[in-house]
């Protein structure tokens, strides 16, 4: 379970990367979510 949520957040970063969407609001929304899931990781681990 951990190691498919360390996944998806690694192809989240790489579709973000690959991207490169210049709006503040996007990518406040994105980190946002981020901090979200490191947070419950850390909860979890």
């Amino acid at each position: 379970m951990m190691m498919m949520m360390m996944m998806m957040m690694m192809m989240m970063m790489m579709m973000m990367m690959m991207m490169m969407i210049p709006k503040c609001i996007l990518w406040g929304k994105m980190s946002t979510y981020i901090i979200l899931w490191m947070s419950t990781y850390s909860l979890v681990a």
